[in-house]
Order: structure tokens, then C-alpha cells, then sequence
């Protein structure tokens, strides 16, 4: 049903590269769509206190591509992936810088370290979820992440520039 969608590294090459970013969106099994639901609805109850629909839409598709080129490019090994996870993993890095340039400083620390230790377990010693029909792409999680904290450092910097007015 959803085949022509995944994330096909031999499809991809093959010229579907739609598949890069409709990836994202399926998911392999009821229970992983309720982990990724749960998860996204965590982060959006969360992000409405520190940012925009339009600023978190923007986040999501950056944060689609980049996980998607840096699995094809970084990743060789797998040849298909499916869910959301990625992005969600990006979505929180880039909350948490959020989070520490507001007056919850030590919460967005707290964040990003936590995540941070997760993922270097997940690097270490593989997912900490398991599902039946599927392997957890842990590396999407590791890309997703550090794309969420570079998107995040680069907005603040660009917050903290000063703007030069050109007007004569």
C-alpha cells in the first residue's frame, strides 16, 4: 500500500526522489504511527510557547531533507526507511536551543542533554525500542538531532546579527 513511498535507497537511485521526503511520513506499523504521534504531540504542546506554526512547518521540511540526504549520504547501509522519527528527534534539538534563550534555561539544557545521552546509547548499544516487523534506524535519529541543534544555532546567530540598514 504504501511501498511507493518509503524511503528506497535502489528507488531513489533509480530517480524517485520524492521518496526522500515521503519517507517521512510512513510508518511501518500501527504501534511505531502511535510512538511518532505521541512524540509529535509532545513536541507541539511543548513548541507553542517558544515558536510559530510557520517557523516549526519551515523546521519540519529543512529538517525532512537533511535527514533524508544524510542517510543517503552517510548511511549506505540502509536501504529503507520509514517514520517520522528523524524529523521529531531534529524537532527537539532545535526546541531545546529554543528553550535555553528563554528564561527556562536549565529545562532546555536538561533537553538536550538527555536526548543527547539517548542517542549516543542508541549509537553505542543500538534502539532501545524494538518492534517484530522492523529495525529502528537509529542513525536517522543521530541526524535528525544534529540538524535540530545546527538549524537552531544558526537561527540564533542570525537573531543576534545585527542588521545593517542600505538605505540612501
Amino acid at each position: 500500500m504504501y511501498e511507493w513511498l518509503i524511503y528506497d535507497r535502489i528507488a531513489i537511485e533509480n530517480g524517485e526522489v520524492w521518496r526522500l521526503l515521503s519517507g517521512h511520513l510512513v510508518h511501518l506499523s500501527l504501534t511505531h504511527l502511535f510512538v511518532n504521534g505521541v512524540g509529535l504531540t509532545l513536541f507541539l504542546l511543548i513548541s507553542r510557547r517558544y515558536s510559530s506554526w510557520g517557523a516549526i512547518m519551515g523546521v519540519m521540511g529543512i529538517l525532512g531533507v537533511t535527514v533524508s540526504l544524510s542517510l543517503y549520504l552517510g548511511s549506505p547501509h540502509v536501504m529503507q526507511y520509514g517514520g517520522f522519527s528523524g524529523i521529531l528527534y531534529g524537532l527537539f534539538g532545535w526546541l531545546s536551543l529554543r528553550m535555553i534563550q528563554s528564561q527556562e534555561r536549565g529545562v532546555g539544557v536538561m533537553v538536550l542533554l538527555l536526548i543527547g545521552a539517548k542517542i549516543a546509547m542508541e549509537q553505542q548499544y543500538g534502539s532501545l525500542v524494538h518492534y517484530e516487523s522492523f529495525t529502528v534506524i537509529t542513525d536517522a535519529h543521530l541526524y535528525g538531532y544534529g540538524w535540530g541543534i545546527i538549524l537552531g544555532i544558526v537561527e540564533l546567530y542570525y537573531q543576534n546579527t545585527p542588521r545593517v540598514n542600505t538605505v540612501e
